[in-house]
């Protein structure tokens, strides 16, 4: 990834817990940055750049994102980001999508047909579980129009802190079993099943993932966001013990739908 340096600053982002901002890039293109002393705390930016990471390994549709180094004087000259009080170094960046819409702006009765990319909703369900994303919602999977008339579209996925099972009602943070996902925006996503099988490939690919691979990404890390031995050898323990569980959680996924089915 090529170190790109922030240009101009646009905006805070509504709506975020971890309060990220967009900001104007030299390589032309804006960014939605999660800073590492975000108000959620530094695992917000750890877990962005881990899931980010692993979601590319899978060729899921995720925005480019990039580790950005904000310098304390950029900070110091917008408000905005001197008054939360942001520490200078490396953050998260997002690319951010424009003319993209909500779930919630979606035609009712969207089809398979509609979605360019719709054989990546197994990945999005299989993957979501595997992380144990607990905030897969409507307003972060991103639809941008395929074609002129705006028949079709091509989702993204966005903001993955919140993974590994971290939810309000685990505020310590605990690793927690991987358990079915029955939220509605995953009763929506089986609507655009083709067949079970597919859920069962991106099973198959997740296990093709070395532990070694998982290992060297959590060391990856930069080292400024804080995270001490014992947090990453506690996370590598748990991705790998997600991945080896993955497949019976997926069977249990699997009879879910096919009840709903009926």
């Amino acid at each position: 990834m090529g170190r790109i340096k922030p240009v101009s600053y646009v905006k805070p982002m509504s709506g975020g817990r971890s309060s990220p901002h967009l900001i104007l890039f030299d390589d032309g293109h804006k960014y939605v940055v999660k800073f590492k002393n975000n108000p959620q705390g530094n695992w917000v930016v750890t877990y962005e750049y881990i899931v980010n990471t692993l979601a590319k390994r899978l060729q899921l549709p995720i925005p480019q994102y990039k580790v950005v180094k904000i310098r304390s004087q950029f900070i110091k000259e917008n408000k905005e980001l001197e008054k939360i009080g942001f520490k200078p170094g490396n953050q998260f960046a997002s690319q951010y999508i424009e003319d993209s819409v909500t779930f919630l702006n979606l035609p009712s009765n969207l089809t398979r047909d509609q979605l360019v990319n719709a054989d990546q909703i197994a990945g999005l369900i299989v993957f979501d579980h595997w992380i144990g994303n607990s905030d897969r919602n409507t307003k972060n999977l991103l639809f941008l129009p395929a074609d002129a008339e705006g028949n079709q579209y091509e989702f993204k996925m966005i903001d993955h802190a919140n993974c590994f099972n971290i939810s309000t009602s685990n505020p310590e943070r605990k690793f927690l079993p991987l358990k079915v996902r029955k939220k509605e925006i995953y009763r929506w996503c089986n609507t655009l099943l083709d067949d079970t099988k597919q859920l069962n490939s991106y099973v198959d690919r997740i296990l093709e993932i070395k532990n070694e691979e998982i290992y060297k990404l959590i060391y990856s890390m930069s080292s400024d966001w804080l995270v001490d031995e014992d947090a990453k050898e506690r996370l590598y323990r748990h991705i790998k013990y997600a991945k080896k569980a993955l497949p019976k959680t997926i069977d249990d996924y699997i009879k879910w739908y096919l009840k709903r089915k009926k």
